[in-house]
């Protein structure tokens, strides 16, 4: 019994010193454990730290960016107010050199005024000359659904502070003469001087599409003319275009036939390197 019993109690003491190894080498993993656990909770608070610093950063860089914002705001303001007081003083003096000019010309007014008007040192007011390029690939890619018609100018003023107008082309040509002509035109649109000028108003245009001849004195240029007073319209005809509205523009005049594809590519070099050049200039009878 005395044997049995030793046996069993060294069985149990062994037994139990396992346990123990056991737990301890679990206590030892779990230290591990918990140590990586500090390392990361170390990380995290660094990361927390220098993420705080940026959003510090970034919002002072935004509240410096408003101050920035903000001072341009009242500089552009103030630069307004300048423009406004120098394009009043411009034209004080243009209307100026046009009295004196008339003055001196007598009962030739409109004539100086429209060479007043014309007149290079004026930026060419009353007149766009417009280089078109690449015309071979746009009619094809608007023939083939890829391309869009029409396509507009950079717009040009009548004079200094005059009427607002822009040229127009149709590549491919428009209504009955889709698919087989230049189409150009010209329209009044809403411009920054329209509340002072007078309405409605009847301009001419003239359309140029310009020969491109290296012999300059042989040049023969297509010229085409075309009022408002050749509408057939009786309202357009006997009033005139009334004032556009903002985002509006007024009846386009010009020629749905102005060339034909055919005689672009065989007449003269109106078409050189798929490049044209069209000139356009209008005359606004009485502008004030």
């Amino acid at each position: 019994m005395d044997d049995h019993l030793d046996e069993g109690l060294e069985d149990h003491l062994r037994l139990a010193c396992d346990v123990i190894q056991e737990q301890r080498t679990e206590m030892e993993l779990m230290r591990d454990r918990l140590k990586k656990q500090e390392d990361a909770i170390c990380q995290l608070t660094e990361s927390v730290t220098k993420l705080k610093a940026v959003v510090e950063d970034q919002t002072s860089a935004k509240d410096a960016l408003e101050k920035t914002i903000n001072k341009l705001y009242d500089i552009t303001k103030e630069q307004k107010k300048h423009q406004g007081k120098f394009e009043k003083d411009i034209k004080y003096q243009f209307t100026e050199l046009q009295n004196s000019a008339c003055n001196a010309q007598g009962d030739d007014k409109n004539s100086v005024r429209n060479d007043l008007i014309r007149y290079p040192g004026l930026n060419g007011y009353s007149e766009q000359v417009w280089r078109i390029t690449n015309v071979t690939r746009r009619i094809q890619r608007v023939q083939s659904r890829r391309g869009d018609d029409p396509t507009t100018s950079e717009p040009f003023y009548s004079s200094a502070f005059g009427y607002k107008m822009v040229a127009w082309i149709y590549i491919n040509g428009r209504g009955k003469e889709e698919g087989r002509s230049l189409s150009l035109y010209a329209c009044v649109t809403c411009g920054e001087y329209d509340a002072v000028l007078k309405w409605p108003i009847k301009p001419k245009y003239t359309f140029m599409l310009l020969d491109q001849s290296p012999d300059r004195e042989n040049r023969k240029d297509l010229v085409r003319t075309r009022r408002v007073n050749d509408f057939k319209r009786d309202d357009v005809r006997q009033k005139g275009i009334e004032r556009p509205l903002p985002h509006e523009r007024a009846i386009i005049v010009g020629f749905d036939d102005f060339l034909s594809h055919d005689e672009l590519t065989t007449s003269r070099r109106y078409l050189v390197d798929d490049t044209l050049f069209v000139r356009v200039i209008a005359d606004i009878p009485d502008e004030t």
